[in-house]
């Protein structure tokens, strides 16, 4: 039923976006899980840096392929940087996908760079993601706020 969630053709390239997007999440969350299980029960122990390591790779992974994804997404209420900005106009949806999709690859280089340099693995995590969100969050707000200030 993706073509009535997204209002799009079953042929569509917006479509073909958003059915990535869910296998993608389907496949990341069965990782996890699996990952949190084999933990869990001791199947697979691993140490703090070996942790930091998948942490690392799980965060450049999904920076790198939203920035890949995210421009082709269309507008949709499931699907992306569900904001009440971005979700209530279609242009606004658009700039900040778009922003997150150019901002992505070097937020990853960057993101890496810190965790290779300093001590705070979890500091440097929260605050790379933080970013990454927040700058096309608050660019996009800007952007509605200039377009619906005078209506």
């Amino acid at each position: 039923n993706l073509p009535l969630m997204t209002g799009a053709s079953s042929a569509s390239p917006a479509l073909s976006a958003f059915r990535t997007v869910t296998i993608f999440s389907i496949l990341l969350i069965l990782l996890i899980t699996a990952g949190i299980m084999a933990t869990e029960t001791g199947y697979l122990q691993l140490s703090v840096q070996q942790e930091n390591l998948a942490a690392w790779l799980l965060i450049t992974v999904l920076m790198v392929f939203c920035g890949w994804i995210c421009p082709k997404l269309s507008w949709n209420r499931y699907v992306g940087l569900r904001l009440p900005w971005t979700v209530s106009d279609p242009q606004t949806w658009a700039l900040a996908h778009r922003i997150l999709g150019w901002i992505s690859l070097p937020s990853a280089v960057f993101y890496t760079a810190a965790v290779m340099t300093l001590p705070d693995f979890g500091a440097v995590s929260a605050t790379a993601v933080i970013l990454w969100v927040a700058v096309p969050s608050v660019l996009s707000l800007v952007f509605w706020l200039r377009k619906y200030r005078h209506q």
